[in-house]
This record gives structure tokens, C-alpha cells and sequence, in this order.
């Protein structure tokens, strides 16, 4: 059996960002407590102005069924709010704690993104180079020729040409059987994939429209190793991650005996063939895919608090000076030429919308287990992790909306910097 994840992204529409009525018991007194008894356990102080996050943060869990969650907020570049929800493995009862680390999945892909515009800013790669010049690929190896057009900015706005809906083929999700085509050992690499991909006929010309796409972003991780001069993994490391001071977040590893210290367990009841072989049929979070062969566009574990480090090095927000340039950042939140700014659409690396909050950027990942979502909104960010799935596309589009609801609940910010003290 060949296990075939759909994990297809929508643009969130304005339709999706009603209002949700949540009940807030917001106090007038602002107090560090903890909260009355109730049926999710929690961990991690909560300031009573932020009660609102915390409601939504507990309707989620009720509204989707998974185990456990994280959530941290941002605002004015201070961490206020760190918390845990639930159980990180609910076998041994461990709750997850404000630190814990999950699978992030596709909000691997802003990562990505901002290492590749730290090799523009230094000079070392442009956004209309040749992505299989960089790679240093021989036109005998494709036989489309299309393939030679696909540029760094055509990865960066998912239009390089790939199409999974019309192809019915997702890469990542199929790094046994690319293998095999290869004559490797199963699963395949991440640089596998690439130039196994690269190799096959595309489905519409590159630039001329965007289709979400995994497969280009494996290839942006490919084109940051070529020019950077170290593995993937090391050069965002050094470029982004250490700047940023996130240090938790890392690349995250498939089967359970591999799992990294402080990383919460992923709870998904369906069995499939092992990527691996000799494993049998295993836990579908557990090698059922290799997430070795997603790192970047859906391969960190990264801690709630920490990615809002990585997203507040880069919102141009002056309290906290920015990792890339304003220009730059502004560049990565413009609509590709093919989409229209007055509508959703996808930058590079990152989804945006506008309303009432102004411009919100976020992303959001899903991986069996998985469900994840980073946002910004004006001086308010987020990070929501959970170590189970949404339950359905509605929830999964409910999320941001929910959030950013409580941002708009909160009357009182608080003045406390939690960055200082949480690791």
C-alpha cells in the first residue's frame, strides 16, 4: 500500500473571518492566575486581560477533538502569553507544556522563504535566476523545457509549474515509490524528489499562474544549499534561526524512537505501510511519510513561544529590529502578477488577507497529527500548535478567525516580556 496524503491549501475568503461568538469572562482587574477547574488542564501562567486567547484557545481543542495544544501571543515584539493545553502524549498523561515542541509542517514554508531573501539581500542569488542553473542540472535531464524558465521567484509564489490536483501526484507523500523509479532505497531524499520532479513534464508554464505547491519549496531548500554553501538545515540555522534566538525550533524526524527532546507525541489512530523498510504497517504520524525528505516546506518542530521570535524578526515593526530589510519584507507580502491584491493570495511564503485587523499574514500546516497556524495582525502575533488534526476543513479555517477575534477582545495589554524567560 502507497500512502497519498491530500494536504491542499485554500486561501481563507473574507466569508471565513465572521466573527465568532465567544464567551471572554474577561476581568477588569488585570491578575496573573490560574483559571477555575475545567476539563482541558493547562499549564503556564495566564494574565487575566488574556482571557480571551485562552477561551479560544480551549474551544479549539473542544471544537476539533485533538489531545493537545500550544499557544503563544505576541504583541509590541513582547511575549505575553505562553501557554499549554491538554496532554503532549495522552498514554502517559504529560501535559503539554508552553515550551513543547510539535511538527510544524507547512509553516516550515515562511522559514524557507526568509532564508532565501537573506542570500538576495547579501547578493548571492537573484530572484529571476534559473532554478536548474543554480542546480546545476544538464537540459538532456529535462525533457520539458519549461523546466529551464522556472525561476527562484516562481518557487517563492508557489508558480513553478507544478499542479498536484491535475497531476494527482504530491511528491512528498510518495518518497517510496520516487525512490523505487530511481532505483534507491526507500524514501527518497528531499534532492531526490527535486530532481526526480524536475525530470517529469510540468502542468501549466511557469509564472503564468500560482498553484500551492510542495514541491517547489523542497526545491527552494535545494537552491539555499547551492548558493549558501551549507545544508539546508545549517545555513537557516545560522541565517535565521540563531538571529531570531529560536532555538528550539529544528528539523523534525519520522519514526518514534527518533523523537527530539521536549517534542510532544502526534496522535492519529490510522495504520499505513511503513515508508521504511522492514516496519510493517505503523502509526500514519510515524513513517507512514518521511518528513526527513519535507525540511523546507514542512519538516521543523518548532515551540509556540519560538516561532514568534522567527516572526518578529521580520514584521517591520520597529520595536524589535527587523532580520531583512523593509523593502525586502514588503516585497515577500506583494500579490504575484497573477493575483489580484484586493483578494486572498499568496506571497512569498505567506498567505494574506485584509480586514478589519489590516493586513494579516500567517500560514498554516497540516501533517497526520499535525495542525499548525503563525499569524501576524497589525502589533499582534500568534503561534497555535496542536499534536492532533482539525477534524475537518471548517475547523481548520475556523482557527485564524477564532484568534484574531480574541486579539480583538483584549482591551488591556499587558506590559510583561515572557521572551525573556521562557525557553
Amino acid at each position: 500500500m502507497v500512502l497519498l496524503i491530500a494536504t491542499g491549501k485554500r486561501l481563507m475568503r473574507p466569508s471565513t473571518l465572521l466573527l465568532l461568538g465567544l464567551a471572554t469572562g474577561m476581568s477588569a482587574e488585570r491578575a496573573w492566575c490560574q483559571e477555575r477547574p475545567q476539563a482541558v488542564i493547562s499549564t503556564g501562567k495566564l494574565d487575566s486581560a488574556l482571557v480571551p486567547f485562552d477561551n479560544a484557545a480551549r474551544n479549539l481543542l473542544e471544537m476539533t477533538g485533538a489531545p493537545g495544544a500550544s499557544l503563544a501571543v505576541a504583541h509590541n515584539g513582547r511575549l505575553v502569553l505562553a501557554r499549554g493545553y491538554g496532554y503532549a502524549d495522552v498514554r502517559t498523561e504529560e501535559p503539554v507544556a508552553p515550551t513543547s515542541r510539535f511538527r510544524i509542517a507547512s509553516v516550515s514554508k515562511p522559514i524557507t522563504a526568509t532564508a532565501v531573501m537573506t542570500l538576495v539581500e547579501a547578493g548571492r542569488l537573484s530572484l529571476d535566476e534559473r532554478v536548474v542553473t543554480l542546480l546545476d542540472m544538464t537540459p538532456s535531464e529535462l525533457p520539458d523545457p519549461r523546466v529551464n524558465e522556472i525561476t527562484v521567484r516562481d518557487l517563492l509564489y508557489h508558480a513553478g509549474g507544478w499542479d498536484r490536483a491535475q497531476s494527482g501526484f504530491d511528491p512528498p507523500f510518495a518518497a517510496d515509490r520516487i525512490a523505487i523509479a530511481m532505483n534507491e532505497r526507500p524514501p527518497a531524499s528531499a534532492d531526490m524528489m527535486v530532481r526526480f520532479m524536475l525530470a517529469q513534464q510540468l502542468d501549466f508554464a511557469p509564472g503564468s499562474r500560482q498553484v500551492y505547491s510542495n514541491i517547489g519549496y523542497a526545491a527552494l531548500g535545494r537552491v539555499i544549499e547551492a548558493v549558501g554553501g551549507h545544508p539546508y538545515d545549517v545555513y537557516v540555522r545560522r541565517a535565521v534561526l540563531m538571529p531570531a534566538g529560536a532555538q528550539s525550533i529544528e528539523l523534525g524526524r519520522s519514526l518514534p524512537e527518533q523523537r527530539a527532546p521536549n517534542e510532544v507525541r502526534y496522535h492519529d489512530d490510522r495504520r499505513f505501510l511503513s515508508m521504511f523498510p522492514g516496519r510493517g504497517m505503523v502509526p500514519v504520524a510515524y513513517g507512514a511519510f518521511a518528513i526527513e525528505a519535507m525540511d523546507a516546506h514542512g519538516g521543523w518542530i518548532a515551540s509556540a513561544p519560538d516561532l514568534l521570535r522567527f516572526i518578529t524578526l521580520i514584521d517591520t515593526d520597529p520595536t524589535v529590529p527587523d532580520l531583512l530589510e523593509r523593502e525586502t519584507i514588503e516585497a515577500m507580502i506583494a500579490p504575484h502578477q497573477a493575483a489580484s491584491s484586493d483578494d486572498p493570495y499568496y506571497g512569498m511564503g505567506w498567505e494574506i488577507i485584509g480586514g478589519e485587523d489590516g493586513t494579516v499574514w500567517f500560514h498554516r500546516g497540516d501533517l497526520p497529527g499535525t495542525t499548525a497556524m503563525l499569524a501576524r495582525a497589525g502589533r499582534t502575533a500568534f503561534a497555535f500548535l496542536m499534536n492532533g488534526n482539525a477534524g475537518s476543513r471548517e475547523n481548520a479555517e475556523a482557527i485564524l478567525p477564532m484568534l484574531l477575534e480574541a486579539a480583538r477582545e483584549v482591551e488591556d495589554w499587558p506590559n510583561h516580556d515572557l521572551f525573556t524567560t521562557t525557553r
